[in-house]
């Protein structure tokens, strides 16, 4: 008796699960509330969840909120998935495995509307985990650190996420090409997918499970859909949701949330990050650098010869904006003109200025614009300049391989080396004393 008081007082988990006569939960209503609102207290993305757990009046009403819970779950009145979401037990996982999926019956019928709160679940035989585990590069991932052993197969932590569509949702877990994808759980899941491909056993499916644990009529909008999913990742904590730190879809945010998701975004990119063997960067750098290399991969065009990912976007852009759509006044048009038709409406509007004026929105954009352009920033290359002059660099400055040939080119194609006074291209300073360090690659004048 006394060893398992001093377990259950040792489990951390276990000390915010207490339990209740109430029969519509095993917890406390009120310490349920104190985990939600711990977790809106440190979340980066509070306002948005908070805006998604509100009721109609603005308020977060948990009881409301477990009776959704217990109603779109696979055993109502049992409280199962509760238990599993808050009481996370001394040699269990802080997040849920097929085995809680499968002990508990948490898989749930999907509903008609399709729309469903998911778990998405890893479990790896000991093996594939022990290749992963001996990787230099992944046994350094928390992901890998935080796995639970059971037996001859190993657990890793998965994602409760929401959907629309159940079936979509599923096969594109399957289906989707993780190659490209950067975070830690894709990163996994990709190295999977090699796995199950160079050893042809298929066997991802069975690694890789999607389960739906909530769906029901009470369920039939995007937003009651995330409400829930929000919910149950509050509860479980960010140690049992890969998808903890994200919530809900940016359409849907107010826009008290989008300007707080925007500063988190930027706050993030702004963080340095070491490349091996060069100095350290930006996450927005490291992303430029990476998407450059990737549009300057050769593909495939329509007409079968080779061309860039850049190439290729502008084609198909190209072609989707040529489309003929009917206008507002029922003509065939094309999508650029009502790109052009809509936007040129918009910036005519009259709005209240900085002064309490009448004036046209372009108006206020230009001289916005005019203004940012003028301020003095140190770009990229170490160098301070005004957005003007950046400009003028941006479209003039070029000492490429590819531009020197352009000129040799143009030298030779001319005979322009024949004539008295020539002198060979080089690079110069354009304009040095108004752009400062403009590089082109050419002929002195």
């Amino acid at each position: 008796m006394g060893s398992k008081r001093k377990r259950d007082e040792a489990s951390p988990v276990r000390k915010r699960a207490t339990q209740s006569t109430n029969i519509t939960t095993s917890v406390k209503l009120t310490e349920l509330k104190a985990i939600i609102e711990n977790g809106l207290k440190n979340h980066p993305m509070k306002m948005a969840a908070r805006q998604y757990l509100s009721n109609t009046k603005g308020e977060i009403d948990i009881d409301q909120l477990v009776k959704l819970l217990d109603e779109s779950s696979a055993q109502p009145k049992s409280e199962k998935l509760l238990k599993a979401l808050t009481e996370r037990g001394e040699n269990m996982p802080d997040f849920l495995t097929v085995r809680d999926i499968n002990d508990s019956c948490l898989e749930c019928t999907l509903d008609s509307n399709k729309h469903a709160v998911y778990v998405l679940t890893i479990t790896l035989p000991k093996t594939i985990y022990n290749n992963m585990k001996n990787h230099p590069k992944f046994r350094k991932w928390k992901i890998m650190k935080k796995a639970h052993v059971d037996g001859e197969f190993v657990y890793l932590k998965g994602k409760i996420g929401e959907t629309t569509n159940f079936y979509n949702r599923s096969k594109s877990y399957y289906k989707k090409n993780y190659s490209n994808e950067k975070n830690p759980l894709s990163r996994v899941l990709a190295y999977l997918k090699t796995q199950d491909e160079t050893s042809g056993k298929r066997q991802f499916r069975e690694w890789v499970r999607i389960w739906p644990i909530l769906s029901g009529k009470n369920m039939n909008t995007e937003e009651e859909t995330i409400k829930m999913e929000t919910f149950c990742s509050f509860l479980i904590g960010p140690k049992g949701n890969s998808g903890y730190y994200y919530v809900g879809r940016v359409h849907n945010l107010t826009t008290e949330a989008k300007r707080e998701n925007g500063e988190r975004l930027i706050k993030y990119g702004k963080k340095l990050v070491k490349r091996p063997g060069e100095a350290m960067i930006t996450r927005h750098q490291l992303n430029a650098i990476r998407l450059n290399k990737l549009m300057l991969e050769m593909v495939e065009g329509p007409d079968g010869t080779m061309i860039t990912r850049n190439q290729l976007n502008a084609i198909r852009l190209n072609e989707l904006m040529s489309e003929m759509i009917e206008g507002p006044d029922g003509t065939m048009i094309t999508r650029n003109q009502l790109n052009g038709k809509s936007l040129s409406k918009l910036m005519s509007e009259m709005i209240e200025g900085p002064g309490g004026e009448m004036v046209k929105r372009r108006t206020i954009a230009v001289k916005n614009m005019v203004e940012q352009r003028r301020q003095s920033i140190c770009r990229s290359d170490g160098v301070v300049r005004t957005g003007f002059q950046q400009g003028m660099v941006t479209r003039n400055s070029n000492d490429s391989e590819e531009a020197k040939n352009t000129i040799d080119a143009f030298v030779k194609r001319t005979n322009i080396y024949q004539k008295p006074g020539y002198e060979e291209p080089r690079v110069i300073l354009a304009c040095a004393s108004k752009i400062p360090n403009l590089c082109c690659y050419g002929l002195s004048c």
